[in-house]
Formats: structure tokens, C-alpha cells, sequence
């Protein structure tokens, strides 16, 4: 999230499509169900080289926001911002932790079949079985595509 700043500050962010525009890049752990924040990670910006420097990859903030949750058999749910397919297999082998994300066009690990919406009806859903993994290409309208990665889930079954 951005949270609204205008002050002066080395790591004011600048997003145009955000309401406030101007402010302080948050990243959060918070718990689905219980509305509660568990953890909170504010973006640093580029940083000098010396011995507080942390990287801000988004698949290191990642790491760094699951330290708390890790090896609890938790779900976690991301935005494509942050969703990887290495990293999805990751979490669930070294941290006991289960994935439901989007994931963005650009990625190597997603197959061609998965990316082409051309011929594909409106309301299609294709799934890609794998053995820790989940993969699902969506086409809510004519042209779109929605990728979704789980490793929460192991069938292609749809409830209604």
C-alpha cells in the first residue's frame, strides 16, 4: 500500500495511480480472517552500499515479511507483484507454507498454451497439473487473461 506523505523523506514514493500519488511504500502480512497486521516492511528505496543496505526485490521482502509465519502450514495470498513459481514451490518445501497468487504474462516458467487467448472461448479455464503446483489461465472477456498459480490445490475442479 502507499501510505499518503508529502513531507521530505528519501524513500517518498511517487505511484500516479494511487489516490494519494505522493507517500511511503508499505508492504504487509496481514491476516485474512482476523483482520490483524502481523507484519510491516516499509520500502527503503535505493540505498548506498554499507552495512544496513537490504535488498528490496520484491521476492526478498517476501522472505523477509514470512519469517514469523514460516513452517505453520499457513496460506498466503499474493498479487502478482510478488508471485513466483520457483518461489511458490519454495515456500512449500522449505517453509510448510501454501501459495494462491496471480501471476504476470512476462514469466519464463508459464507455457505458450497457457499465454494464448485467441482461440479460447469466454469462461474458459485451462489448469496445468504439476506435482506441487496448480496452474490456471482464465479468460473472463474476449482478450483478457487472468494467470493464477496455487499450490494449495491439486485438481481441476471448479466449485459453483
Amino acid at each position: 500500500m502507499l501510505e499518503a506523505f508529502r513531507g521530505r523523506s528519501k524513500f517518498r514514493q511517487y505511484i500516479a495511480n494511487k489516490p494519494g500519488n505522493y507517500g511511503i511504500k508499505i508492504y504487509g502480512l496481514i491476516d485474512a480472517m482476523m483482520f490483524y497486521t502481523s507484519r510491516l516492511e516499509i520500502y527503503g528505496g535505493k540505498q548506498h552500499e554499507g552495512p544496513y543496505r537490504t535488498d528490496n526485490r520484491a521476492s526478498s521482502m517476501v522472505k523477509c515479511l514470512i519469517t514469523s509465519i514460516a513452517n505453520t502450514g499457513c496460506n498466503i495470498t499474493m498479487d502478482n507483484y510478488f508471485t513466483l513459481v520457483r518461489q511458490a514451490e519454495q515456500f512449500l518445501r522449505d517453509h510448510e507454507l501454501t501459495i494462491v497468487g496471480t501471476l504476470l504474462r512476462n514469466k519464463s516458467e508459464i507455457p505458450p498454451l497457457f499465454l494464448d487467448t485467441k482461440d479460447k472461448p469466454v469462461h474458459c479455464a485451462t489448469f496445468g497439473l504439476g506435482e506441487k503446483c496448480l496452474l490456471v489461465s482464465y479468460v473472463p472477456k474476449k482478450g483478457k487473461n487472468i494467470l493464477m498459480i496455487s499450490t494449495m490445490h491439486n485438481s481441476d475442479t471448479i466449485d459453483e
